[in-house]
């Protein structure tokens, strides 16, 4: 038996249609999949550059919903670690970053707003 979403609407519905695009959205579905990178990417769309310690710093204070006085400085230098190891590369990888190791710079692509409806950051994963 096969069942049909009625409430789809294909005037607004997306549906890739080819491999680029599905490319396209499968990076972008595992790059919004967690709320770091979804922190970081708002990050980045608000400044366009930044140095990979002033975005762990701005991605401590979403997370936690504090002033950064107020996060403990081993936080703030774990999440550097995370970042720098793990999310920034997926980010990179994707197409939505690029990271100058040279500056220790993270930079938006023009990608990034292509998923800006999607960037609300509420929660954190």
């Amino acid at each position: 038996m096969t069942t049909h979403d009625t409430h789809a609407d294909p005037e607004t519905s997306i549906r890739p249609e080819t491999a680029d695009e599905r490319e396209f959205f499968d990076g972008a579905f595992s790059v919004l999949a967690n709320g770091r990178r979804r922190h970081a990417l708002s990050v980045l769309r608000e400044h366009g550059t930044v140095s990979l310690a002033d975005l762990a710093d701005e991605v401590a204070v979403r997370e936690r919903s504090l002033p950064l006085a107020e996060i403990p400085a081993e936080a703030v230098a774990d999440l550097y670690m995370t970042l720098y190891h793990r999310h920034v590369p997926l980010l990179a990888e994707e197409g939505f970053v690029e990271y100058d190791q040279e500056t220790d710079t993270v930079r938006g692509t023009e990608s990034v707003p292509s998923i800006d409806p999607y960037l609300d950051t509420e929660g954190e994963d």
